[in-house]
């Protein structure tokens, strides 16, 4: 499906007036493009996503799998985006208890969260905590960080998008995605993997922003066994990743990173982590 010849491109130009130590000078300036993506499924309207305009394919994949509706490739019978509707109309293999009635429809902002309705959705839906998985060097896990920061254009060219990478054992990545939101990014590369038939299981997910409790929620719906970021964790995603099973790593920055919970999957690195409010 030609989505780029009918989409706009991620980003734009526009003419802008900077102001530097008190003079004014004109500027042609890139900025993120910001469109909205209406998800239906089955048939029925769940959500509109705020997002960047590619990958939407992924996008809609990911952000279901991401809501635990689709969890095996033949949950999936097929997947259309109509670029000029701005629609991504999904098929599925049956219904789903998640739907319409569950979710209503709410418009998923590119850099909030998904308020409570998404957390009764989770409850009905059940979640399991991540597999254990190999050990990960730290040196590693840092290294992949700086190769996240060199394969977003996106960010270097408007400031204004996150982006998501997936790693191999050795830390090289293998996808990358950008949006202007954190979880359209993770959704896109989750989407990507469902589609390919590729498992995230025991896998490192590495982001650019703040891993907040829905990240940490689709992260382990993907049954991947370590997010990392160059930001920080909130208070929810920590208690959520202790929960279940998930190794949260958050200010990879440099030489250094934090480890908040389930630190046995970093090698040389011993000892748990005990969540709580002091």
């Amino acid at each position: 499906m030609p989505l780029a010849r009918s989409l706009p491109a991620p980003a734009t130009r526009l003419d802008i007036l900077r102001l530097h130590q008190g003079s004014p000078a004109p500027l042609l300036d890139q900025i993120a493009v910001e469109y909205p993506l209406t998800l239906e499924l089955d048939g029925v309207e769940l959500v509109t996503l705020l997002c960047t305009p590619e990958h939407l394919d992924e996008l809609a994949v990911g952000h279901l799998v991401g809501e635990g509706v689709l969890r095996e490739a033949c949950d999936l019978k097929g997947v259309d985006v109509d670029p000029q509707a701005g629609v991504a109309r999904v098929a599925t293999a049956g219904r789903h208890p998640v739907t319409a009635a569950v979710y209503g429809k709410r418009a998923i902002a590119s850099g909030c969260g998904r308020g409570l309705v998404g957390y009764q959705a989770g409850d009905l839906l059940g979640l399991r905590p991540v597999a254990d998985g190999g050990a990960f060097l730290a040196q590693t896990v840092l290294a992949s960080m700086r190769r996240l920061g060199r394969e977003t254009p996106l960010f270097a060219a408007t400031g204004g998008a996150h982006g998501v990478g997936l790693s191999d054992a050795a830390g090289d990545l293998t996808l990358v995605r950008e949006d202007i939101g954190r979880h359209n990014a993770l959704d896109k590369v989750v989407g990507r993997c469902f589609l390919d038939g590729h498992t995230l299981a025991g896998a490192v997910i590495y982001a650019t922003g703040r891993l907040s409790s829905e990240m940490v929620l689709k992260a382990v719906r993907a049954k991947a066994a370590m997010v990392a970021s160059h930001s920080a964790p909130t208070s929810l995603a920590v208690e959520l990743a202790e929960a279940l099973n998930l190794t949260l790593v958050g200010f990879a920055r440099g030489e250094r990173l934090n480890v908040y919970t389930h630190p046995r999957r970093l090698a040389g690195v011993s000892g748990e982590t005990k969540t709580g409010k002091e």
